[in-house]
């Protein structure tokens, strides 16, 4: 009851704090605190700021928390940690999007703490107050980044060595994240107890050889002690630099009860340490549970416990590597359902890399950080040696990555399946003797085996993703999926193809693309077209232009209208761009697609704009009429004709806007038009992901609209 009484209050005060819907868009006078490790590329930076105070023009605002912002343009060359600084801010509450089988980007902000998101505007008011006392720590964790960054510069392993030093990951490439997911070996680049260990370590050391030196102060203090003392402070420091993030409140609570063990003289059993880390951890942050890596850092720690204990029992002569097979085998379950794979060659790195980060990285990155106050020569000296560690470790990951078994792609598993699976490990670990252990092999079958359902033959399913303002859609038959549209790519940090689209495709078991059709250039349209063609294989791609020649070994098919092909006994039908058409203009040229049987269809407009409307509604005339009308170009008023409305006479229609868009989409009068002529309108803000099944018989249409349906409390 006072577990839930404090996790309840807590989530109702973060609530409370996020940045109410009226001051969305307004400009807003801040001044506060940079947290954390900020972010920079060549087009931005990134960081949390810890609000003091905020105004608007006209009155103080009663705001507290943190905000993550970006900063644009005219930024600093450097932002500092722990530095007070007064901005000029345009934020939003929190807001992510909502697909099967993505991130919810809302929870992870709620999570987090953070009220808001928002970027800083050009402003003259915007200037350093000076350094923040209370920033000191995050000051340092900057200074020893920057100093690895320095002396490892141009190095691709300077970003793992970051990482373990100071929890830095923004410097992780995405192809670097994707070897160690292939492999098994993200936990790597954690602060895990096993660094913790090591850093209490390195503070026994020092007194246990000052005691040696000088025996009188044993009349003072036992070594025991002192040592236990030192090596707490050590570790404690050390989390701090790493961040305090959950893997290392974790660890340095379990490392903090074994030294109380030493001190008072007593063998604390493993599960009452565990327990207490647990306890601590959520007293600490009830929120966060709401994290994978909460559950994830426990469950591994436990799995390890059990699988010890085990061996032990048995006397196994290869029981490190029986431990690691458990482990990889018990994992296998939860990766699934977080992140939608698995990795086969897991064991064979694991065995090799954890020693080897363990032993001899770790403990060369810590005394480059020791020695970094003493001579930044030596320090640099210790961090260009662990990076030539890294590096001989990394080929063999590499390697092992490349293999094209390496993981498996499996889909989201329902819960009871999942539960299943975990039911079925922990049959399997229990000792011999007891009867029914094999079940737990049935038990864990569905992961590897279970599929989700595809339409049956002659119907069809459209899916179209919340990705904001763009669009990208799926359109699945019985035995084939296209792809019409990818999403936006507005930055390097964000790629709607890689973070939405992919992962949706993967949870669905989709490993094959059979056609991708990019409309037209534009960037919320073609953005995620890059991702998908490396990551996939495509046995067919359409588009209105041929740039995607020039980074992938694709060459498109230029969609014409009149093209069309028969899929499981769907049609799809190529309307639009024709070659009478006159109109160059990219939106006016985007193609057009409507796919449908013999009773139900859609038609994708893509950007088209009044003048194609017309076109359309000309030449193709009663051919035009569908159920399902992706609205063009995100409700435009420059779109939406009614003469193009009374052609296709839509039962539903499905916009895809930006949550509050820069672009004002839908314009009001589009909205009006469609409610004017009875036509149920959809916008993914609202509804999240949308799913369409066409029948093959003459039942009605299935509507399933994912934010509402999987709303939690978290969610706008």
């Amino acid at each position: 009851m006072l577990g839930f009484g404090y996790a309840w209050l807590e989530a109702d005060t973060q609530i409370r704090q996020q940045l109410p819907e009226s001051l969305a868009g307004k400009d807003l006078l801040l001044t506060g605190v940079i947290r954390g490790l900020p972010e920079a590329d060549s087009e931005s930076r990134r960081f949390l700021f810890q609000l003091e105070t905020a105004s608007t023009e006209e009155r103080l605002v009663d705001l507290s928390g943190t905000l993550r912002l970006s900063w644009y343009r005219h930024f600093p060359p450097r932002l500092n940690s722990g530095e007070r600084w007064q901005l000029v801010v345009r934020a939003k509450p929190p807001n992510g999007f909502m697909n099967p089988g993505g991130m919810d980007y809302e929870k992870w902000l709620f999570a987090q703490r953070i009220i808001a998101t928002g970027y800083v505007r050009d402003s003259g008011h915007n200037r350093p107050l000076g350094m923040s006392s209370s920033g000191y720590i995050d000051h340092l964790r900057q200074q020893v980044q920057r100093a690895i960054q320095y002396h490892l510069e141009g190095r691709t392993e300077q970003s793992i060595v970051a990482a373990l030093a100071v929890a830095a990951r923004s410097d992780i490439s995405d192809q670097q994240w994707e070897v160690l997911r292939r492999t098994g070996t993200s936990h790597l680049v954690a602060i895990s107890g096993l660094h913790i260990a090591l850093v209490a370590g390195f503070g026994f050391l020092p007194v246990f050889m000052i005691w040696w030196l000088f025996p009188r102060l044993y009349l003072w203090m036992p070594v025991r002690i002192a040592a236990g003392f030192t090596g707490a402070l050590a570790a404690l420091l050390y989390a701090l630099m790493a961040g305090f993030t959950l893997p290392t409140q974790r660890a340095l609570v379990m490392v903090l009860i074994i030294l109380a063990g030493l001190l008072w003289r007593r063998q604390i059993p493993f599960t009452v340490i565990l327990s207490w880390a647990l306890l601590a951890v959520l007293l600490i942050d009830p929120l966060a549970a709401m994290s994978p890596g909460f559950w994830l850092s426990f469950l591994s720690v436990l799995m390890i416990f059990l699988l010890t204990r085990r061996d032990l029992r048995r006397k196994h002569k290869w029981g490190v590597l029986s431990i690691q097979l458990g482990l990889s085998l018990g994992m296998i379950p939860l990766t699934a359902s977080l992140f939608g794979s698995a990795s086969l060659v897991s064991p064979l790195a694991n065995l090799v890399a954890v020693p080897y980060v363990s032993l001899l990285v770790v403990p060369l990155v810590l005394s480059g950080m020791l020695l970094l106050p003493l001579s930044e020569y030596l320090a640099a000296v210790c961090w260009q040696l662990a990076g030539y560690a890294v590096r001989g470790l990394w080929w063999l990951l590499d390697w092992l990555s490349g293999l094209d078994l390496a993981a498996l792609a499996l889909p989201q598993l329902p819960w009871y399946w999942l539960a299943a699976a975990i039911a079925g490990f922990v049959l399997l670990i229990l000792p011999r003797g007891i009867p029914g252990r094999w079940l737990g092999v049935l038990l864990m079958l569905p992961v590897l085996v279970w599929q989700p359902q595809r339409p049956a033959p002659g119907a069809f399913q459209l899916d179209v993703l919340d990705v904001g303002q763009g669009l990208a859609s799926v359109i699945q038959t019985a035995e084939h999926t296209l792809v019409f549209d990818t999403g936006p790519k507005p930055s390097e940090s964000f790629d709607a193809g890689r973070l939405v689209v992919l992962p949706w495709l993967r949870a669905l078991n989709i490993n094959r693309l059979d056609g991708l059709l990019v409309s037209h250039p534009d960037t919320d349209h073609s953005g995620g077209a890059g991702a998908l063609l490396e990551a996939l294989p495509v046995d067919r791609l359409i588009s209105n232009t041929t740039d995607y020649a020039r980074s992938s070994q694709y060459l498109p098919e230029l969609c014409q209208a009149g093209q069309h092909w028969e899929w499981d006994g769907v049609r799809f039908e190529i309307l639009h761009p024709a070659a009478g058409f006159a109109d160059n203009r990219d939106n006016n040229r985007a193609c057009v697609l409507r796919v449908g049987n013999a009773l139900h269809s859609v038609l994708f407009s893509a950007d088209i704009e009044r003048p194609a409307e017309y076109w359309l509604s000309k030449t193709v005339g009663d051919d035009l009429r569908s159920e399902v009308l992706i609205v063009p170009h995100h409700g435009s008023d420059s779109s939406s004709s009614p003469a193009f409305l009374k052609r296709v006479e839509p039962k539903l229609a499905i916009l895809t806007a930006g949550y509050r868009s820069r672009f004002n989409h839908p314009h009001p009068e589009v909205v009006k038009r469609y409610q004017g002529w009875g036509i149920p309108l959809l916008n993914t803000v609202q509804s999240g992901a949308i799913t369409v099944s066409f029948p093959a018989d003459n039942q009605a249409f299935s509507l399933q609209q994912f934010r509402p349906e999987q709303r939690r409390f978290w969610n706008r």
